[in-house]
């Protein structure tokens, strides 16, 4: 049921009732950091918004597809990283990996360093900017960059940055969200003529063309149907309750916030 392309219906619920391990994984370290975690500007409960099961575990496929091939002493990135679980669960499912997390936010540094105190697994945490990145050529086996492509501005330094400290046989992994009403980046042209640019430099693990083709279709998931059928993992939804009370006066003025996306993910190789 898991694959790569734009997401669809059946494999985000297939990915909800599958993947109980990671469930289990994110709720346990939620409880152990959570002091840590009150001083996080972000969604520290990534796992209960919008897409991000499915989108996890496409990271995890590329993961565990790469560590097949070569082994299972990886260096790791995850470019974009904010504060999660996830690179904490690699850490938990790949011991001998060595995991780095990069974000532009530098109030993260005294958070990571509040998680890693006290948690099982460690990562590193730096302040970077992807289109300039702080590391050596050939350092990373496997970069993983989940829903953050969308909310920057020249794709073609990151994706050269990317190349430049990924090894030769390494696998980039990619998530991002595919607007469908025009309301945000990036459109479904937009999407094309960014995967143009990744495939200058890196070789899809699969043929996507078909499948960006059908983005419309009835089985695409949307942010709509999260909405309707999931309204707890609406990434629209405040979670405290004057933010509610502030959102509803806003919304019921206007819709032109919410906006209707999918999600595409693909894992690449190095060319």
């Amino acid at each position: 049921m898991l694959d790569y392309g734009v997401v669809t219906i059946s494999a985000f619920e297939h990915t909800l009732s599958a993947d109980h391990e990671m469930k289990v994984f994110s709720d346990s370290w939620l409880r152990l950091h959570r002091r840590a975690l009150k001083s996080y500007p972000g969604w520290a409960d990534a796992l209960s918004v919008g897409t991000r099961p499915w989108e996890y575990s496409i990271c995890r496929k590329a993961i565990d597809d790469h560590s097949k091939e070569h082994t299972a002493e990886m260096t790791i990135l995850d470019a974009g990283s904010g504060l999660t679980f996830f690179p904490y669960f690699i850490h938990h499912q790949y011991p001998m990996a060595e995991i780095h997390c990069i974000d532009y936010d530098e109030r993260l540094m005294s958070i990571f360093s509040a998680v890693n105190r006290i948690s099982e697994y460690h990562v590193h945490y730096e302040s970077s900017d992807m289109r300039n990145l702080r590391y050596a050529e050939n350092s990373f086996d496997i970069i993983y960059c989940a829903s953050v492509l969308e909310h920057t501005e020249d794709y073609e330094s990151i994706i050269r940055e990317f190349k430049r400290v990924l090894k030769r046989s390494g696998t980039l992994v990619l998530t991002f969200d595919i607007c469908l009403d025009g309301k945000q980046p990036i459109s479904r042209d937009q999407a094309i003529v960014l995967l143009q640019t990744i495939r200058k430099h890196f070789s899809p693990v699969k043929n996507y063309d078909q499948n960006l083709n059908d983005v419309t279709g009835s089985n695409t998931l949307t942010s709509r149907y999260i909405v309707e059928h999931y309204p707890e993992r609406d990434p629209w939804k405040p979670k405290l309750p004057m933010l509610r009370l502030i959102a509803r006066r806003m919304l019921s003025k206007s819709k032109r916030y919410f906006s209707d996306l999918t999600v595409f993910g693909m894992a690449f190789k190095k060319t």
